[in-house]
């Protein structure tokens, strides 16, 4: 349908929106994950038994997630409707240009809360993402350790 009605162009509709959010979506898991777990890490060390390592893991991926979700999800809105919009065909007049055009139209038309409209399946997604991803960095990070020392 998109391909017969705008040709190849049309396939890339949204792309900027996509790839600026994955970028925010990279920087803000490396950074804010590395910062809570060291933060995590240094106040469970204090305790007389400390908390298994891979619970501490797991809720600085959650904080995570919970920080990532809140500065993405406008630039996922932006996506979402320029992908949706890139589907009505050829006659249709658009409304969204770009992404920062379309958060800035749906702040003036629809006010702040329509970005977090459905904030919680995004944040529980994004929360299943990272805790996987962070996990599973962790393990081959301490697999490769263990198999260095030996």
């Amino acid at each position: 349908m998109v391909l017969k009605s705008r040709g190849i162009p049309g396939l890339w509709s949204g792309f900027g929106a996509l790839a600026s959010r994955a970028a925010m979506v990279g920087v803000s898991q490396v950074a804010v994950h590395d910062q809570v777990l060291t933060m995590l890490r240094s106040h469970n060390v204090k305790r007389p038994s400390p908390l298994n390592d891979n619970l501490v893991i797991n809720v600085a991926s959650v904080i995570t997630a919970l920080f990532y979700s809140l500065v993405t999800m406008p630039m996922e809105v932006a996506r979402v409707r320029m992908s949706a919009e890139a589907k009505l065909g050829a006659g249709v007049e658009k409304k969204y240009r770009n992404a920062v055009q379309c958060i800035g139209r749906i702040f003036k038309e629809e006010g702040v809360l329509a970005m977090y409209d459905s904030y919680l399946p995004y944040f529980g997604r994004c929360a299943i993402h990272t805790v996987l991803c962070f996990f599973a960095i962790e393990y081959v990070t301490r697999a490769m350790r263990e198999r260095r020392e030996r």
